[in-house]
């Protein structure tokens, strides 16, 4: 059973890889692949981390830096970079139904100490609430298994870079990318940041569904364009209608449920064209934390519409969870290199790792997963950010085995 399952964790590996490498030339073909084991086994996203991982003798460290530095910094990658792009969130986009979740973010890539990296902008700390050095990284997960949450398209950029002069700028070329990819299916699972007129336009030009949390103090219109006032005044006075249970807080990695009122209404925007859908959401039981609004272009007919569209935002936190763990493992927070090139592609192979160990999740049955992790531990363990470390640490045992 074991050999069965590591030649499975092997063979996805390569399966996920060839497609990728097809677009690639030969130095490329030879190169990825010792890049994505050095980045595994590493667990840095630092050029001089990943070389000692790729060195089988002492010797030969500065030469190997520089090869791996040449091909990180190559302008000849470019248009291949792009290609293998392409194939990637292709071939997650096929697997995207009309009404897939997908969880989209627009993130910081926080440099607190760095000062000579390129195109060093700018970004606001989401962990210690200031303003640092740094980049944007837009990112998107299909997430239609909450703990197994492939990236689709993700990209880091800066606003001191000239490509991307505004974050609406790089929002509409990942929503550019996130409409090829799949066929304008799916649904993009936004929070309170994504709240902004100019984000319902872009929605709607690339012909995308989203749900976006509202921040509470929009004013809307009803179906026929009267004036309704800012959410949070007229939903104090609705009387909701249907009660359900949503998730909760999670403890000690267990999903509590709780349960809430909700409603919802057919609304329009001022200035933005087309009928929306606000859904208003209170808990039921103390303390009643005041509400939860969202907006969606997904018609809403039934009440078992709504709870699926309550339920898929709430599926977030799980999907930042499983995220947010991975990305601290493989170190994603830590990149360093002094060119935005290196950083761009070091990132993307990361993302690259991070689909492969959701896939692997689904594609392992319950008793390969459970012989797969039990190889660094003596019990199955349920919590979700265990799992996960545990599944990435059994995926490096056996690259690092396979030679």
């Amino acid at each position: 059973m074991r050999r069965k399952v590591a030649d499975i964790v092997i063979g996805h590996s390569e399966d996920f890889l060839k497609p990728v490498l097809r677009v690639a030339d030969k130095w490329r073909q030879r190169f990825l692949p010792r890049l994505l084991k050095a980045m595994v086994n590493s667990q840095r996203l630092v050029v001089t981390e990943a070389v000692r991982e790729v060195l089988r003798e002492p010797g030969g460290f500065r030469q190997e830096y520089k090869s791996f530095s040449r091909h990180l910094n190559s302008d000849v990658w470019d248009d291949q970079e792009l290609e293998m792009q392409r194939v990637v969130e292709s071939r997650v986009g096929a697997t995207v139904a009309p009404l897939t979740p997908i969880v989209v973010d627009d993130g910081d890539l926080s440099k607190p100490y760095a000062s000579k990296m390129e195109f060093l902008g700018s970004v606001l700390d989401g962990d210690q609430e200031r303003i640092n050095p740094g980049y944007w990284s837009f990112e998107s997960y299909v997430a239609e298994h909450p703990e197994a949450p492939q990236p689709l398209v993700n990209f880091p950029y800066s606003l001191a870079d000239p490509q991307f002069p505004s974050r609406r700028h790089a929002r509409r070329e990942a929503y550019r990318r996130i409409a090829r990819a799949t066929g304008r299916r799916g649904v993009l699972i936004e929070d309170r940041g994504f709240d902004s007129e100019g984000n319902f336009e872009d929605l709607n030009e690339f012909g995308l569904k989203g749900l976006v949390r509202l921040v509470g103090n929009r004013t809307l219109m009803d179906s026929s364009g009267q004036s309704l006032g800012i959410v949070t005044d007229f939903v104090a006075t609705w009387r909701l209608r249907f009660t359900a249970l949503a998730s909760g807080r999670w403890v000690d990695g267990e999903e509590t449920l709780v349960r809430v009122a909700y409603d919802w209404l057919p609304v329009r925007l001022p200035s933005v064209e087309g009928i929306f859908y606000l859904i208003a959401v209170r808990r039921c039981q103390e303390p009643a934390e005041g509400g939860m609004y969202l907006l969606t272009t997904v018609p809403l007919l039934t009440p078992f519409d709504v709870v699926r569209m309550m339920r898929y935002y709430h599926h977030r936190w799980r999907v930042e969870d499983s995220i947010q763990f991975t990305k601290e493992e493989l170190g994603i927070e830590s990149v360093r290199t002094l060119n935005f090139r290196p950083l761009r592609r070091l990132l993307q192979v990361a993302y690259w790792i991070m689909g492969i160990l959701s896939a692997l999740r689904l594609r392992l049955t319950p008793k390969q997963l459970d012989e797969l992790l039990h190889r660094f531990t003596a019990y199955f363990h349920r919590h979700v950010r265990l799992l996960h470390y545990r599944l990435l640490a059994a995926f490096q045992y056996i690259l690092g085995s396979s030679g």
